[in-house]
């Protein structure tokens, strides 16, 4: 069953056995497609799926490289504009699903965990803190450090982040939206 993600559908992410499966499915197929991670340090896990606009009915197919084994890539809706968010090693990769190219990449500081998104910003939460970026263009507003974190929960003014030792740092958003 697809993931519905703003305007298009994200088909079920599959997982292959080597980077040739994964190759075949995303380029080799017939079917459009783009490879992201190609800069892994190691090529430990492959990741792929569809993304498709039914409205428009385009389709095409997405291929991620992780270098470490401990989980699946992270695929968000960025809001504002018809990109995709995709956080995997140790960055984000924005992909313009309209031509499928990757307009953006942003590199973490230690390993990815999780994204938050609202209507505002984008919250790439990885192991030794966050990164905060205003939308819908991406700019970045914050780069946040904490020790291991434990938690992250983001509302329509703060970003929360708490670590494995229970230390809670707050950020303020709203002074950081406003346009100077």
């Amino acid at each position: 069953m697809p993931v519905i993600c703003g305007l298009y559908e994200i088909g079920i992410i599959n997982r292959f056995r080597d980077y040739d499966d994964l190759d075949t499915y995303a380029t080799k197929s017939g079917v459009e497609g783009l490879l992201i991670g190609e800069d892994a340090s190691d090529f430990m896990a492959f990741f792929g799926c569809e993304i498709r606009n039914p409205f428009e009915g385009s389709c095409f197919r997405m291929g991620m490289i992780l270098d470490n084994n401990r989980g699946e890539p992270v695929l968000c809706s960025v809001h504002g504009n018809a990109s995709i968010a995709i956080g995997m090693n140790s960055a984000v990769v924005v992909v313009d699903v309209a031509s499928r190219r990757v307009v953006q990449s942003i590199r973490l500081d230690s390993i990815f965990h999780h994204l938050l998104c609202n209507q505002k910003v984008l919250v790439a939460v990885h192991e030794l803190g966050a990164r905060i970026l205003k939308l819908p263009n991406l700019e970045e507003i914050a780069d946040t450090f904490c020790e291991i974190v434990a938690d992250a929960v983001l509302s329509d003014s703060q970003l929360v982040l708490t670590s494995a030792d229970e230390e809670v740092i707050r950020v303020d958003l709203v002074p950081r939206l406003v346009n100077p």
